[in-house]
């Protein structure tokens, strides 16, 4: 089968062991002898191929990578599923690998995919969580105590680089400058051309809402030692591919961390031990910034602004585009994980409460 397939966007199976294969086209497309000439636009077609010649393997890839491109990551398993079993069947290696390498892609994307959400539950939760108790903590350093708090993994160990902080507050650029310089003004922050620092009275704040959090996450999830052990091995494993500012350098703080906290060298945080609840909290917000900044990544390749990114809709081809490719580039530290691992993985996440 040649590359004519341009999109598929369906394949079924007929009673005489061929294929109906539906799919679309601009300009031309080649089906075999034959010529289509689009009338303008985006055209379709229905092909209807018979048994001989082993192609059903073709067809079920090139359907794959279609639907790997628009982010169906169930109808991609399903297709690349397909060509591997023919592949395996028909015994060649180079094509096996191939289909192999598809289905192991695909499923590292469906776990991006569904720890994103699980992602944004907890996260999202768990600063809900946060506030009956932590509002009181903060009051002297509003407004803007948020940044404080966003930061708080990076200003503690500090100083924390500004690339980083503008990419946390990607979403609220327009008001960060403005927050920032707020802050230093009331001394809650030092200000220099490329990283911000806590001052002391903003250090004991921050150690102050650090103890509220283990408080609160250990009272929800206890002491979840296992789940934590994964998410800092995807940490260190996602170190880089993020493509953005803001992950990378909460990796580095949450690596630090760790190295202090298993040396001599002192306690793991320099507002002390955190317990392993708020430390998988601390670990979940950086895996939430890995994905933000493919997001990012992602509708900046579209020239897309803030504005024109949350203008598009959900449905319409491009939005779908950009969520694939969010979810393909925030698959890279799932892929450090067997399937069973990632699948476990998910049901351990699915599994906390907030």
């Amino acid at each position: 089968m040649s590359t004519w397939l341009e999109p598929v966007v369906a394949v079924a199976a007929t009673p005489d062991g061929g294929w109906i294969v539906a799919g679309s086209y601009t300009s031309t497309a080649q089906l075999g002898t034959v010529e289509l000439k689009s009338k303008g636009g985006t055209d379709g077609f229905l092909l209807k191929l018979d048994a001989a010649g082993d192609r059903a393997h073709f067809v079920h890839q090139h359907a794959g990578k279609c639907a790997y491109d628009f982010g169906d990551w169930s109808a991609a398993a399903a297709h690349f599923g397909e060509a591997l079993r023919a592949r395996e069947a028909l015994g060649d290696p180079e094509l096996i690998e191939s289909s192999r390498l598809a289905v192991e892609a695909t499923d590292a994307c469906a776990t991006a995919a569904a720890v994103g959400a699980e992602l944004h539950r907890l996260v999202a939760g768990g600063h809900a969580a946060l506030r009956p108790g932590g509002a009181a903590l903060v009051a002297s350093a509003q407004p803007g105590a948020n940044v404080l708090i966003n930061c708080c993994d990076l200003l503690l160990p500090g100083p924390a680089p500004l690339p980083a902080v503008r990419a946390i507050h990607r979403y609220l650029a327009d008001e960060l400058d403005g927050a920032l310089a707020d802050l230093a003004a009331r001394g809650w922050l030092s200000l220099e051309p490329e990283t911000i620092t806590a001052t002391p009275r903003c250090r004991e704040l921050l150690a102050s809402v650090l103890a509220h959090m283990d408080g609160v996450f250990t009272g929800l999830w206890g002491s979840p030692d296992d789940l934590l052990g994964t998410a800092g091995e995807l940490i260190v494993a996602g170190r880089g591919s993020s493509e953005g500012d803001a992950f990378d350098a909460l990796a580095d703080a949450f690596t630090a961390s760790k190295a202090r906290e298993t040396s001599t060298a002192g306690p793991a945080s320099p507002a002390g031990e955190t317990s392993t609840a708020g430390r998988l909290f601390a670990a979940l917000c950086a895996l939430r910034h890995h994905r933000g900044d493919a997001h990012a990544a992602a509708w900046q390749a579209y020239g897309l602004t803030v504005d024109g990114v949350r203008a598009l809709d959900e449905g319409v081809p491009r939005r779908r585009r950009i969520e694939a490719a969010t979810d393909q580039v925030a698959a890279r530290p799932y892929r450090s994980l067997t399937p069973d691992g990632r699948a476990d993985l998910v049901r351990a996440l699915r599994a906390l409460p907030v």
